[in-house]
């Protein structure tokens, strides 16, 4: 394998393996519900920003009722 190769494979297994980590240690300070709020708290926050340069965001408004049905269904809160 190339050297970039070898580089982009250690990239991919620090980026696959640093949240894993680091979920470890959080689950000892937070709870789980907490810790899965807080992480997608912040990649929609992160997210948000693209979505709304691109406009797709219309494009979904008239199936909000679809898209919040199927976030409710597929949900698992820790009270069930």
């Amino acid at each position: 394998m190339t050297r970039r190769g070898w580089s982009l494979f250690l990239a991919l297994s620090l980026i696959w393996g640093l949240p894993y980590l680091l979920i470890r240690v959080a689950v000892g300070e937070l709870t789980p519900a907490s810790l899965v709020f807080l992480r997608t708290t912040i990649g929609a926050l992160l997210l948000l920003p693209a979505v709304l340069k691109s406009s797709r965001l219309r494009a979904l408004l008239p199936r909000w009722r679809a898209i919040l049905l199927f976030g409710a269904a597929t949900s698992s809160p820790s009270w069930r």
